[in-house]
């Protein structure tokens, strides 16, 4: 049984149909990326399945369980972490401050939700001496850290990632998808939504290609290498993929 199962999604804004018969799925240590242009529904997929959006038709299931249509929080505390497109912290709030939010749903007892930071802070080990500054005084490579570390801090079984290198410069994403990679190799499923596809298809087992609001293409990332269509919309001008290692 998968993780994730996503069944024949369909989903609106208004009148414009966001989303045609939407089908995936992410096995339960599985990195598994999600590619398309700009519009193409991507964003909107991840939205139905945390629960930010209903669907007007299809399912979503976690181990089996619907949660399709399931409040947000309760789709958190069942195990699905999302970390939207363009990070919203809380710049008002400090590093910390940003991470214990992300553990609320848990309930922790004090020295319980340190023992959590120090497990998320070893991913992100720049971040340890930042903890106390505002979420808005670092850099965007730090503050998209802090957005991931905040969604571990959940304790997910699913991870959905939108967009997680946007914005950032090369260096930094290259160290950011080699956390990524050692966040699936410690046993967190993994839904990423990415354009730089180079980079996705460095940390990803599988790929599904979106085009309006549909699934077109699905494949392992081995026979999307070779894929020729795949190669002229997504490959032709991305930089050389880095090998995702600790």
């Amino acid at each position: 049984m998968p993780k994730l199962e996503v069944k024949n999604l369909a989903a609106f804004y208004g009148r414009a149909q966001a989303l045609r018969n939407v089908s995936l799925t992410v096995d339960g240590t599985e990195i598994v990326a999600l590619l398309g242009a700009n519009g193409a529904g991507k964003t909107t997929t991840l939205r139905v399945i945390s629960g930010l959006l209903r669907p007007s038709r299809g399912d979503v299931f976690l181990d089996g369980e619907r949660i399709s249509g399931r409040p947000p929080e309760y789709i958190v505390s069942l195990g699905v972490a999302h970390v939207p497109e363009g990070r919203r912290l809380f710049p008002g709030l400090t590093v910390r401050e940003n991470l214990y939010l992300g553990a609320t749903i848990r309930k922790l007892k004090r020295s319980q939700l340190a023992s959590e930071v120090e497990r998320v802070l070893a991913m992100f080990p720049v971040l340890e001496q930042h903890l106390d500054r505002p979420a808005w005084a670092l850099s965007g490579g730090q503050q998209q850290m802090v957005a991931v570390a905040r969604g571990l801090m959940s304790n997910p079984k699913v991870l959905l990632l939108d967009e997680p290198s946007l914005g950032l410069a090369p260096i930094i994403v290259k160290q950011l998808f080699r956390t990524i990679a050692e966040i699936g190799r410690q046993g967190t499923a993994i839904l990423l939504v990415e354009q730089n596809a180079p980079m996705a298809f460095s940390v990803s087992r599988r790929a599904y290609v979106m085009e309006t609001g549909a699934i077109t293409i699905h494949d392992t990332v081995d026979r999307l290498r070779q894929n020729q269509r795949v190669q002229n919309a997504y490959l032709g001008l991305g930089e050389e993929s880095a090998p995702a290692e600790a």
